[in-house]
């Protein structure tokens, strides 16, 4: 069996090349990226099976927090005049034609795989997955940190914490560490940046007590496989997060973090993981534990294998 994965396309003359590289027991695998329908039927008909993976709810705009009202009221007036829906994307009518033509849909969780089986002939949920660390660092940093990683279109986020975290800071000791390319320029407390690296960005974890993962209750964030939330926990720390989406099933409230509404919860959460390092400790290890058996690297390897050789050797679907 060989895989050929497509990168960011399409050009006239990168589906040529595709075509071209197709042959018995060939699969390709596209990731996000949305071909119109001629070009997904070239493809289909060069290679034995066509799969279209996504981990993200591209169909769905992402919300901006700090956006007026004014301004929110009016994108959503033009993405219904436009695209039949307040939060669709501009991606929406192309992924959806895109799903209708491929073989198999691969997405990252149950909330993606509800979209995607409106218009998909076979849709295989396989989770997100990261590297989990071999033990749980012998001991942090002192004081205690919390840290946020990610893009800096997420960094919106945090805007979330302002108040749990200006009425932390008057209680306890604590620094804020932010892995990203951009810095959280007026935060309500003091920042410990960090210009976003893989290996930077194993560094923080490794030496922080606590990760924070808020997001917004809406479409855009409800479909998010919680990369953060899993890197996190791959690293043996717990988690403080919003219950959106399937964050219930990645932190495990009480065992592997906390998951947290509002104000009062965010801030019982935090309090209890910093002033507590043995509390916190006990989550991480249990996080570390949960990843592990879920969702380590091996285990998406194992579920893709399998649906790979079966698409090769031409199996019925199941």
């Amino acid at each position: 069996m060989d895989v050929i994965a497509a990168g960011t396309f399409p050009s006239r003359d990168e589906v040529e090349s595709l075509v071209a590289a197709a042959g018995p027991g060939k699969v390709l695998v596209l990731q996000r990226v949305l071909p119109s329908r001629r070009e997904i039927r070239a493809l289909r008909a060069a290679f034995d099976a066509v799969v279209f993976d996504f981990d993200d709810a591209i169909y769905a705009a992402m919300p901006d927090i700090r956006g007026s009202r004014l301004k929110l009221a009016a994108k959503r007036i033009l993405r219904l005049a436009v695209r039949g829906s307040t939060t669709a994307s501009s991606r929406r009518r192309r992924l959806t034609k895109v799903l209708r033509e491929v073989d198999v849909c691969v997405v990252g969780n149950e909330i993606l795989a509800q979209f995607a089986r409106r218009y998909a002939n076979r849709v295989v949920e396989i989770p997100s997955t990261v590297e989990p660390i071999e033990t749980p660092p012998a001991g942090r940093t002192e004081p205690p940190v919390l840290v946020w990683t990610g893009v800096a279109g997420n960094r919106q986020y945090l805007e979330l914490l302002r108040e749990p975290l200006t009425r932390l800071a008057g209680e306890l000791d604590f620094r804020l560490r932010i892995v990203c390319s951009r810095n959280w320029e007026d935060s309500p407390v003091d920042v410990e940046f960090v210009p976003w690296s893989q290996q930077a960005e194993h560094e923080a974890l490794s030496s922080a007590t606590v990760g924070l993962a808020p997001v917004t209750d809406d479409p855009f964030s409800r479909g998010k496989c919680q990369y953060r939330s899993l890197l996190f926990g791959g690293h043996g720390l717990p988690t403080v997060a919003s219950p959106v989406g399937i964050m219930d099933r990645i932190v495990v409230h009480g065992e592997t973090g906390f998951l947290a509404r509002t104000d009062d919860e965010w801030l019982e959460g935090l309090r209890s993981c910093l002033s507590q390092p043995a509390l916190a400790a006990e989550l991480g290890a249990k996080a570390l534990d949960r990843v592990r058996t879920s969702y380590s690297h091996q285990v998406g390897v194992e579920r893709w294998t399998e649906l790979l050789n079966e698409l090769a050797a031409g199996a019925p679907p199941t």
